[in-house]
């Protein structure tokens, strides 16, 4: 699927779970993926292509972003925020969006965790960003959706019956040739060198 279709599909999600009160997780890698994401839907929000609502950064994701904060790379603000400690106390009174470390889910991470809590609820959604280990409990979990909904899913030893939508995008951690050229042009260096893989049987 193209770009903007996947972005569609983000913002139509979005818009059908955050205007009836659902929450959504993302589990995502901790550098660079969780960042690129609460920063595309601060930016749809800005925009007026979503409800405005909290989004919340955790687990290993909030503490990189607080890094970047210190490093002088703005990354949380009016929309962005380090999840409060109480969160999950008052989870139901929740309505927003929760980027979370691990991506793949893995059991005893924040994400996973907050997993357990709106998997049940069909008013919510998990999407996934990117790659996920063929082992990992994201996988199985995307693969027992596309089969049937309702069906009861483990996590942190936990079986967890899932009515929320789980759903996934593709998010690409590479820039097309625009992209390149964009970021050259910005930068404006003296040289630019390009290296290429190659890869042997």
């Amino acid at each position: 699927p193209s770009h903007d279709t996947q972005r569609q599909y983000l913002v139509d999600k979005l818009n059908d779970i955050l205007r009836n009160n659902g929450k959504v997780l993302f589990p995502a890698f901790a550098v660079g993926r969780s960042q690129e994401v609460a920063l595309q839907i601060e930016q749809m929000m800005i925009n007026d292509l979503l409800p405005k609502r909290q989004i919340f950064l955790d687990g290993m994701a909030r503490a990189v972003a607080q890094e970047y904060n210190k490093a002088g790379i703005p990354i949380f603000n009016q929309f962005i925020q380090p999840a409060p400690s109480n969160l999950f106390t008052q989870f139901n009174d929740f309505n927003g969006v929760i980027i979370s470390s691990s991506g793949m889910l893995n059991d005893g991470s924040r994400s996973a965790k907050y997993a357990q809590k709106l998997l049940s609820e069909s008013a919510n959604a998990l999407l996934f960003t990117g790659y996920m280990d063929e082992e990992s409990p994201g996988i199985r979990l995307r693969r027992l959706e596309e089969i049937n909904q309702g069906q009861s899913f483990y996590i942190n030893g936990q079986a967890i019956e899932v009515k929320a939508h789980v759903g996934s995008f593709r998010l690409s951690a590479h820039a097309d040739c625009q992209g390149l050229l964009g970021l050259i042009e910005e930068v404006n260096p003296k040289k630019v060198l390009t290296i290429s893989a190659s890869y042997r049987d």
